[in-house]
């Protein structure tokens, strides 16, 4: 397949992100380019979450127009995709240097949670289809790559990624809302407020099994830990793939 057919099945953002599309040859003399641009995004987007992004935004950041911007970038769509791809970056090198397939893919996952806590703007560009974009496949071999000594097959392999992809990002997103929510308290005492009210409405029903649980304190007994949940449910998934993996290795 040659590049430009290539270039026209591929959303122009995907194909920017590869490095594929070629540069406008319209109008004057390009005086910023495509990374400039998504830099820029970032930086509104960090400050004021994604909200604030828009193509006005970005160019005035820049010092040029809005009309300028689609010399180089197709659609505010095609920005998002970008920036998702940027948001992400390179795959740290600690999660090859893991040793054993189940620390490798808690440092995967690790990293993807953490990553999108670090730009909690990450949560909030709409997913459109399966990933595509230069970064995100490298996220994807990444991940691959840490199954790879394993028995599992190639599909399980590939679901295991994504199931592992999917348990990352809603935690992370489920955190940052927790964090916008509690302010400056802490989980334990937002826990514990949430307990109060708990107590008062539990009565007007029949919760045999909440009930207890509000009163042993189950929702604000804890270290503070707001990443307690995640690393639950990270190694809920993970003791699922080791009986996949054990049972795989038995059938061979």
């Amino acid at each position: 397949m040659s590049e430009p057919e290539l270039i026209n099945l591929l959303p122009a953002g995907v194909a920017l992100s590869w490095g594929l599309a070629p540069a406008s040859t319209r109008g004057p003399k390009p005086g910023m380019s495509v990374p400039q641009i998504v830099t820029a995004a970032m930086a509104i987007a960090d400050e004021g979450g994604l909200a604030a992004v828009s193509m006005k935004s970005v160019a005035d950041r820049l010092g040029f127009t809005a009309m300028s911007l689609y010399r180089y970038l197709s659609s505010k769509e095609d920005l998002l995709i970008l920036m998702l791809d940027a948001g992400f970056g390179p795959v740290p090198e600690k999660i090859a240097a893991a040793q054993g397939w189940r620390a490798r893919c808690r440092a995967w996952s690790r990293a993807v949670y953490l990553g999108i806590l670090e730009r909690p703007w990450l949560a909030d560009i709409p997913i459109g289809g399966a990933p595509m974009t230069y970064f995100q496949m490298r996220w994807l071999e990444s991940a691959l790559q840490a199954l790879a000594e394993t028995p599992l097959s190639g599909a399980e392999k590939l679901n295991t990624a994504l199931t592992l992809s999917s348990l990352a990002m809603a935690n992370a997103r489920l955190t940052r809302d927790m964090r916008q929510g509690q302010g400056q308290d802490g989980a334990a005492d937002v826990g514990r407020r949430f307990e109060e009210a708990l107590l008062g409405l539990l009565p007007l029903g029949d919760f045999p099994e909440l009930a207890p649980l509000v009163r042993g304190n189950a929702f604000s007994d804890g270290d503070d830990d707001e990443h307690e949940h995640f690393e639950f449910a990270m190694e809920l998934v993970l003791d699922g793939v080791a009986h996949r993996v054990d049972a795989s290795g038995a059938a061979g």
